[in-house]
């Protein structure tokens, strides 16, 4: 998932007024910004005003894949938010949909065997080709330890 498709989950997901997020901060709504026709996650925080994160600080902040601080909101958009709510919001969202980051598979690694085959094609007439494949014994390349000693 790239920032883009985080931000659009998001969306799709925080659209109930009063869902609670963590702490006392609650999701409010998405606050529409005419000059860059976006919409910024908006929320409220018990005592106090609402505030926004805007899409792009949302979308950056997820393909950074960091702890977001201060000096990277400042470096990355030239904004000031020194201990501000809006960065413990964007880390406690980014940490809280990080299994939603594609992972590289796993090498789990299979055993080698060794096939014996022999594969013969006949052609029976020009519409119909017959394919045998003959295959002999799996011989396993790695055998087990013997683990009982003889006496």
């Amino acid at each position: 998932m790239n920032g883009v498709e985080f931000y659009e989950f998001l969306r799709q997901n925080y659209i109930q007024n009063g869902h609670a997020l963590y702490g006392n901060f609650t999701f409010c709504d998405w606050l529409y910004k005419p000059r860059n026709g976006s919409f910024s996650f908006r929320f409220n925080i018990i005592n106090n005003n609402t505030k926004a994160i805007p899409r792009d600080i949302i979308i950056a902040a997820w393909a950074a894949n960091q702890e977001i601080d201060d000096n990277w909101i400042e470096d990355n958009f030239d904004l000031r938010f020194h201990d501000d709510c809006r960065l413990h919001l964007l880390n406690f969202l980014i940490n809280e949909y990080q299994h939603l980051r594609q992972k590289p598979a796993h090498n789990t690694g299979l055993a080698k065997v060794a096939v014996q085959c022999s594969a013969d094609t006949f052609a029976v007439n020009q519409s119909l080709v017959l394919r045998i494949n003959i295959c002999g014994e799996n011989r396993h390349l790695r055998q087990a330890r013997n683990r009982y000693r003889s006496a």
